[in-house]
């Protein structure tokens, strides 16, 4: 078997994006579920989005979904897919602190927006 891209989604956190954890903080939240797309390949994740780290800590090392997707579903697709999943988890977890799906996705861009600083 070939390279395959996966769309998973993940605990983001301060530990494995950097930037994050003032945001989550201000909203006591301890980690947003994210989606990120990488590559597999024979078993292994190769994520070329991100700098090698050796620290382990800092590596996305569990998903609570992955997908095989083609790289045309990067765009639309990923985003339905992701607010579905929020939309779950906020249902489901009760993590969420009482927060709707929209106000989940603000705080949400709010932390993609810190990675940028």
């Amino acid at each position: 078997m070939g390279v395959v891209l996966v769309l998973g989604i993940y605990e983001m956190n301060e530990r494995n994006t950097p930037g994050v954890g003032p945001v989550l903080r201000k909203y006591a939240l301890s980690f947003l579920p994210e989606a990120h797309c990488y590559l597999r390949f024979r078993q292994n994740r190769v994520d070329v989005t991100r700098p090698i780290n050796p620290n382990p800590l800092e590596r996305i090392a569990h998903f609570l979904f992955e997908e095989d997707i083609s790289p045309e579903q990067i765009g639309e697709y990923k985003t339905s897919l992701h607010r579905q999943f929020l939309q779950q988890w906020i249902a489901e977890t009760g993590t969420a602190g009482g927060r709707d799906l929209d106000e989940i996705w603000r705080i949400r861009e709010e932390c993609i927006s810190a990675l940028g600083r």
